[in-house]
């Protein structure tokens, strides 16, 4: 699966990556086409869940770049991000949320699956834009995710977040993941590790189908 465009380098794609973000921003700021409010009314009417085959790879790390300040703490702050959305693209497996309306990626899953031994899926990126937070994206996501993931024998889903991500932990716990494990990190930051046995519980699994 290719990673950008061709005959471009890895270096001239993230910057025509960054302008067309900062435009993306514009853009998104002056022609809002219906309140926050309308969109989640609609919801199950302007949301479409696909995988990465559903859009294209400038589309899917424009979106993550544009997320990045809103990671805790920034992706930016700890990772190369052109590097890592290279990597996700290429060896993860991504379900992405689209805005029908508009066709723009509205939230991204990615996640890597181990076969084997340990028969266990890790979660890299879970992220909805914050317009569309609250509306049950991010919960589908994680459903789509635990599906994928035992239709192909995993046993578990793992994943880790930083101690002070509240969203993520609350999102976490309401699809029935435990706590198993708090790191200390560098910069007095706290790792926390999460799992849960799949099939996931039908109090989990008891959300909007978008």
């Amino acid at each position: 699966m290719a990673g950008g465009a061709g005959g471009e380098s890895a270096e001239q794609c993230f910057a025509a990556c960054v302008i067309e973000s900062k435009n993306y921003l514009e853009y998104r700021r002056e022609n809002q086409r219906q309140p926050t409010s309308a969109i989640k009314a609609n919801i199950m009417n302007t949301i479409k869940y696909t995988d990465d085959k559903g859009t294209n790879f400038n589309k899917f790390k424009i979106f993550i770049i544009n997320q990045d300040k809103r990671f805790i703490p920034p992706l930016s702050t700890r990772i190369d991000i052109n590097t890592y959305c290279d990597k996700l693209w290429k060896e993860a497996k991504n379900f992405i949320a689209i805005n029908e309306e508009n066709d723009e990626i509205i939230g991204i899953c990615s996640f890597y699956c181990t076969p084997g031994k340990y028969k266990s899926s890790f979660l890299s990126l879970l992220s909805v834009d914050e317009s569309f937070q609250k509306t049950g994206i991010g919960e589908a996501l994680i459903k789509k995710w635990a599906e994928y993931a035992w239709s192909k024998g995993m046993e578990t889903l793992e994943t880790k977040t930083w101690e002070k991500n509240e969203k993520m932990k609350r999102l976490l716990d309401r699809s029935t993941f435990t706590l198993t494990n708090s790191i200390p990190e560098f910069n007095n930051r706290i790792t926390l590790s999460y799992k849960a046995n799949l099939p996931l519980s039908a109090a989990a699994l008891n959300i909007k189908n978008h």
